[in-house]
């Protein structure tokens, strides 16, 4: 959760706890159609977004705008940018430039991020920065403020920082884990699979790895080591959110759910 934008730890708040959760009314269609979540979740999804999607229609202007800029910090980041970037493109006049506004915002908060990390990071030579930046890189990917091929860029960028860690340090456990979740997000879960193991050879049941690993798998259609993971990741504790991920699939009808998708 971002409590303020400017603050660059709060960039990375959300990172190391993935979830099935949709982000967007069409992921959640086809969770669906996969059976990756059922009728009850995606009723409380569309439930717990209705009423800022009301207030952006508000018929007092004051409220639409009020509602717009706050948008542009709701905890859900993609859904909030994907909403924000539809109503600079088919709002109103009016929503078209408050919502340009609060999209130009929330990408100069980024961006001031970046400078502020990499000034701090050549001055500190911190392996830790490198990989702070790293993962303020992916967050911005995944807010889905950046076009794909700029987004890809950036992600590369982030894979460049995290090899300059792993060249000085090859048993970093944690620049192991910030790979493999970047190369997640490149679309390439078979490399991700590979560090999110050597990672968690070096520091064995730590249970964030374990759901970043399962995630790689559900990417691949591998539901049977995605489940493996999960059993591997309760042994930990758990947030409430790595909670409910695992409980999703270690439930039995999850296991018939999947077998029925193989085969």
């Amino acid at each position: 959760m971002w409590r303020r934008r400017t603050n660059v730890v709060d960039l990375t708040l959300r990172l190391g706890h993935p979830s099935y959760r949709p982000r967007t009314v069409r992921e959640a269609q086809k969770a669906l159609e996969l059976g990756v979540i059922d009728i009850p979740e995606y009723v409380e999804l569309s439930l717990s977004m209705e009423p800022v999607a009301d207030r952006l229609d508000d018929p007092v202007l004051s409220v639409r705008r009020e509602a717009i800029f706050r948008l542009a910090r709701h905890e859900n980041r993609a859904w909030a940018v994907s909403k924000l970037q539809e109503l600079a493109r088919e709002g109103d006049e009016e929503r078209r430039l408050y919502a340009a506004q609060a999209l130009e915002q929330l990408d100069t908060a980024y961006l001031q991020a970046f400078r502020h990390l990499e000034e701090r990071r050549t001055k500190t030579r911190a392996h830790k920065d490198s990989l702070l930046l790293a993962l303020v890189y992916l967050d911005y990917v995944n807010a889905g403020l950046p076009g794909a091929s700029l987004g890809c860029w950036y992600l590369r960028k982030a894979i460049g920082l995290v090899d300059e860690v792993l060249s000085d340090n090859p048993r970093s456990a944690e620049a192991l884990h910030v790979r493999g979740k970047l190369w997640k997000a490149l679309g390439q879960p078979q490399k991700a699979v590979q560090d999110l193991r050597e990672a968690l050879r070096l520091r064995p049941m730590e249970a964030k790895i374990y759901l970043d690993l399962a995630e790689a798998f559900f990417l691949l259609g591998d539901y049977d080591s995605v489940r493996h993971c999960c059993r591997y990741a309760s042994q930990s504790p758990l947030t409430p959110q790595q909670e409910e991920v695992v409980n999703f699939w270690l439930a039995p009808e999850s296991a018939e759910a999947a077998n029925q998708e193989i085969g």
